[in-house]
């Protein structure tokens, strides 16, 4: 929780101060160190004991913003806890997309039954957004006990569950990522799902860890989110693109690690994200790395996504066959590609067609 003044009650018992807080109560969510200062003074009475509190994070609000859709997210989370919330409680909405339901008189069952209708509903919810909020609860059940010591240990819970599930967390956020990406451009769920295919039976052929084919088929779907802040009628042109637009198309590697830096659950990806479009002899964008400064993911990854491009044709080239597209990868072999993996897959989709 942010570090603020101690509350003072002189500070908030008159003027425009308390007039703000008390429109803002009326409106459902309180925003705001007065409002936050208001609501604490308002809710920290005996009467309310057994006072519970539930913390809630965002677990995706940067990355939501870094897309500008952050606003729509935290409306959608809003509405869910007013919602879930009953009429005598409280919602509070601080930095960073943290939100604290306060519910007076109410014991940690209650607390936990609560808590469980706002998970479920948030992974019911339909919207642009994925919504998913790590939570922790706190109960204050003596006078003497510190609300905001408590507030800060229900925030302290909510940042344990958000790594217990972090892994659920990922793989929602890459659905989203993968539908996202499909309605704006030709990263269909087809190609993500063949690339993915692909992957793990090249990935098996080189005997690859889990940890690393893992990463391998995660960022077989989200390695061009970049080009969600692309404008479409770049992403979409039949033709070739002009020198402006082709600069503004290489941006999407930039932007793709921009997303990815934004969303903890994603990071471990971007620096294959900004690097898939490295060429070996180091010729490629943005970076021109040569070789095997290229990290390896993305080595494998330019091999498959350029076979399956070819093969399914692009609105600007017809599809080839299997065995002509195999042509074309053994023949920028030490050139676009890493000629030891075009080798290796070669062999696997040979195996896979039975071109032998």
């Amino acid at each position: 929780m942010d570090e603020e003044e101690p509350i003072d009650q002189g500070a908030t018992s008159g003027g425009g101060s308390v007039k703000r807080s008390i429109k803002a109560w009326r409106k459902g969510v309180l925003v705001g160190v007065d409002a936050f200062k208001y609501a604490l003074l308002r809710m920290d009475r005996v009467e309310n004991l057994p006072l519970a509190m539930i913390a809630l994070e965002a677990g995706c609000l940067k990355l939501a913003v870094a897309l500008g859709r952050g606003d729509d997210l935290l409306e959608m989370a809003r509405r869910i806890l007013r919602r879930i919330g009953r009429p005598q409680d409280v919602i509070l909405l601080r930095g960073g997309g943290r939100f604290f339901l306060l519910m007076p008189r109410t014991a940690r069952h209650g607390a936990n039954k609560i808590a469980h209708c706002l998970q479920r509903a948030c992974y019911r919810a339909e919207s642009q957004v994925p919504i998913m909020m790590s939570l922790g609860i706190a109960v204050k059940t003596r006078p003497d006990q510190n609300l905001r010591g408590l507030l800060r240990k229900a925030l302290d819970r909510a940042a344990r569950d958000r790594l217990i599930f972090s892994k659920r967390t990922q793989y929602r956020i890459v659905q989203w990522l993968q539908n996202t990406l499909s309605q704006k451009s030709l990263e269909t769920e087809g190609h993500c799902r063949r690339l993915q295919v692909l992957a793990m039976r090249t990935g098996k052929a080189l005997h690859l860890e889990k940890e690393e084919l893992e990463r391998l088929l995660l960022l077989a779907g989200i390695h061009d989110i970049g080009k969600l802040v692309i404008p479409e009628e770049i992403i979409m042109k039949p033709g070739r693109l002009s020198p402006t637009e082709w600069t503004i198309m290489q941006t999407h590697c930039r932007a793709g690690w921009s997303i990815a830096m934004s969303c903890p659950e994603l990071a471990p990806l971007a620096e294959h994200i900004l690097s898939h479009h490295e060429w070996w002899d180091g010729t490629g964008y943005p970076r021109g790395l040569v070789g095997r400064e290229i990290p390896f993911a993305d080595r494998l990854l330019s091999i498959i996504d350029a076979y399956d491009s070819m093969i399914q044709g692009r609105p600007y080239k017809k599809a080839v066959t299997p065995e002509e597209a195999l042509g074309e990868l053994e023949g920028c072999a030490g050139t676009q590609f890493d000629p030891d993996l075009v080798r290796t897959f070669a062999r696997v989709v040979r195996h896979l067609l039975r071109l032998d």
